[in-house]
């Protein structure tokens, strides 16, 4: 009778336990919630967010309006800040508004460039890290047709090849990448909608070709565009072969927790890089429209700021795009 008591006793003390850490864990995790509000909160009240229409038609300096946008862009007043900047630089570039006509005035009137490169450089910027955290999942680029490999020298035919990865490793690299398209994707869609819409007017609004000879040019945009379609649809393709639990937590991450069908789940962990691919797709598309594919391949050549092998590259995925 006595062991029945202590055994009832133990339970209950265990039960107790168990209530305590679960409750801990839930107030850590308010607590947590709460913190990350209030701080975002607090970042835009202490650091204004940027309004173009009221920056660019503010009647300032076009120095000091290159300056404040710029910064802001760049993450510099918080990376709050920078993203409502993207997002509303993606959202009135290239537009009909007058703060889009303003801006492209802005951009377009220094002829040497200082201005565009501000403003382009960091939506280029965006979408090129992006695509260059697309890139470990899918092991090294190949080497461009144009620029093949030499042949192994005859002293050097023996040696062992380099190892392989481990499907562990290429899981563990697939997943990595899934979570940053999660986290970095949205903000690099809207550095790709901004930088095309700003390359499209300059199509009628540089008329002094800034474009033409500053970096980064249209070739450069281009490329970035190219890779970060090709990448994230590639990634999607090594998405599933992940284990049936590296997909839940890649699904996890982007908010959707506990789905019962495994198709819902691997939709979940593709949606990041359905999004990228859409925008990759849609803001090329409208390049192609504005200049056509022998302008576009002629700036992809004449670029400063690519290489032989990413001009190959990107003029591949260009012939296969149209």
């Amino acid at each position: 009778m006595l062991s029945g008591v202590g055994s009832a006793l133990l339970s209950a003390n265990k039960g107790l336990l168990l209530r305590q850490e679960v409750g801990l864990a839930l107030a850590a995790g308010l607590t947590s919630m709460w913190w990350a509000i209030g701080s975002c909160i607090v970042s835009l009240i202490l650091q204004e967010p940027i309004s173009l229409s009221r920056d660019v038609l503010s009647g300032a300096a076009p120095g000091a309006v290159v300056d404040t946008l710029k910064q802001a862009l760049e993450g510099a007043r918080g990376p709050t800040v920078g993203t409502l900047a993207m997002r509303s630089l993606a959202d009135e570039a290239g537009g009909a508004s007058p703060t889009a006509r303003s801006l492209s005035a802005l951009l377009f009137a220094d002829d040497a460039g200082g201005a565009w490169q501000a403003i382009a450089g960091p939506c280029l910027g965006a979408v090129t890290a992006l695509a260059a955290a697309l890139q470990p999942a899918l092991g090294a680029p190949k080497e461009s047709a144009a620029r093949p490999s030499a042949a192994p020298a005859g002293w050097n035919r023996a040696q062992a090849p380099q190892a392989a990865r481990s499907p562990a490793s290429q899981h563990s690299a697939v997943l990595r990448s899934l979570l940053t398209a999660c986290e970095d994707g949205p903000h690099a869609v809207d550095a790709a909608r901004a930088l095309s819409a700003l390359c499209c007017a300059a199509r009628t609004a540089d008329r002094l070709g800034v474009v033409q000879y500053a970096e980064p040019g249209l070739g450069a945009a281009v490329a970035a565009l190219a890779r970060a379609l090709q990448r994230s649809q590639s990634l999607q393709r090594a998405t599933l072969s992940l284990p049936a639990g590296a997909i839940a937590v890649a699904a996890a991450a982007h908010g959707s927790w506990g789905l019962s069908a495994s198709a819902e789940t691997v939709d979940a962990a593709l949606c990041p890089l359905w999004m990228v691919e859409d925008a990759a797709r849609t803001c090329l598309g409208r390049l192609l429209q504005a200049y056509g594919p022998a302008s576009l391949e002629q700036a992809v050549i004449e670029s400063r700021a690519l290489g032989p092998d990413e001009k190959q590259e990107t003029l591949n995925a260009l012939t296969k795009f149209q």
